[in-house]
């Protein structure tokens, strides 16, 4: 285990870069999404600068274990903390994974975060975000929140779901115009993009492949927002009687079966899969990861899970039973995003009505290695971490 441990999670060995460490002072802030935690911790892992960066979590996101070593994340709970974080640090780049999400919850509200970006521009500091949505929130009718937000319910969404999905959606699209100005950054090729205020990055980890042994690992990894997607799609107990017996599929395989997912999906499973299907609620990000890295296979319901760029820089093979939340809510990611982060390729996807078979799995896994392999490439072409930060520093 311990030589398989997920290279991706120690500093100092992914940026590459034998030069001498950055001497910005960097200011990482985090919203409350996972997947957002995801993108810093990737950007982050093995940055060589001469101060540390400072990393702020909602307490949401808070960790029981450093996410990647060398990062030893603060909480924030209010725009006061964020200031006083600011004030002591005094830093060159304020960087927000990502900037459109941060009033998402209730730790800032619209206002507050308008005065935050105003604050860092009064102090010179510089704004760079990350950027979901691929430049494409044009207009706050770009978003469909009804379907999420009225969760497994069918017919119509009612008046109260119907005026909170408007309200998010211009809440991010004011956001989106608040950050307009600032650097995004982005971990694919954006050359459709504008130039200039864009620009693609990619960490130069390559993690040792994982042991493709008999007994390898199978991880399905399913987020609260993919859970509610599904269960409107299929009604909640179909969904779990079919996600139950998915399980069962891989743990009759003879593998070691792990879903990493909401604590309703595990209350629901408990005692409807078999004794080796292990299912987890509380995994840290450290341990996620470790998890991820050693799946012989991992499955996901959606396509732009931050969590699927490890493996696809590892070579490790991954399955779909879904394109994903993303795509429900902003619909023209589903061309944009497969242009941009798969280079053309659309991942087949599982049926959760067939049984999952292990002759089948290993028959797509030649053609799925060959498209990472492909997509690799053009992720390569994007900057150093360290790069980035000096352009953004000069």
């Amino acid at each position: 285990m311990n030589d398989l441990a997920a290279p991706e999670l120690v500093a100092g060995a992914v940026d590459g870069d034998p030069s001498a460490p950055v001497a910005a002072r960097l200011l990482v802030i985090v919203s409350g999404d996972y997947g957002e935690l995801g993108g810093a911790m990737y950007f982050l892992n093995g940055l060589r600068l001469a101060t540390p960066a400072t990393v702020l979590l909602p307490a949401s996101l808070r960790q029981s274990q450093s996410p990647i070593d060398g990062i030893a994340p603060r909480v924030y709970d209010s725009l006061d903390d964020i200031v006083r974080v600011v004030d002591e640090l005094r830093p060159d780049i304020a960087m927000m994974f990502c900037g459109y999400l941060l009033t998402i919850g209730r730790r800032l509200t619209l206002l507050k975060a308008w005065r935050l970006r105003r604050l860092l521009r009064q102090r010179g500091i510089r704004v760079v975000t990350s950027d979901p949505f691929l430049g494409m929130l044009d207009s706050p009718k770009s978003l469909r929140f009804a379907d999420i937000l009225r969760g497994s319910s069918t017919g119509e969404a009612g008046l109260a779901v119907r005026l909170l999905a408007r309200a998010l959606s211009l809440r991010l699209y004011l956001m989106g115009r608040l950050f307009r100005h600032d650097l995004h950054i982005y971990p694919a090729p954006v050359d459709a993009m504008a130039p200039g205020r864009r620009l693609p990055y990619f960490n130069a980890s390559r993690p040792k492949p994982a042991t493709h042994a008999a007994d390898g690992a199978w991880l399905f990894v399913l987020s609260q927002i993919d859970h509610q997607m599904q269960c409107k799609r299929w009604g909640v107990e179909r969904f779990h009687e079919l996600l139950a017996a998915r399980l069962s599929d891989a743990a009759a395989s003879g593998a070691r079966v792990c879903l990493i997912g909401p604590a309703g999906v595990v209350k629901a499973l408990t005692g409807r899969v078999p004794a080796n299907v292990e299912l987890d609620s509380a995994a840290s990000y450290r341990d996620f990861m470790q998890r991820l890295s050693l799946a012989r296979y991992a499955f996901f319901w959606n396509h732009y899970s931050f969590s699927i760029i490890h493996r696809v820089i590892a070579r490790q093979v991954v399955f779909f039973f879904d394109e994903g939340h993303m795509v429900s809510i902003l619909p023209s990611l589903r061309d944009t995003g497969i242009q941009t982060f798969y280079g053309g390729w659309t991942p087949p996807s599982l049926s959760m009505e067939q049984r999952l078979d292990s002759a089948d799995l290993v028959s797509r896994e030649t053609d799925t290695l060959a498209q990472f392999e492909r997509i690799t490439r053009r992720l390569e072409s994007g900057l150093k971490p360290s790069e980035l930060i000096e352009h953004v520093a000069s």
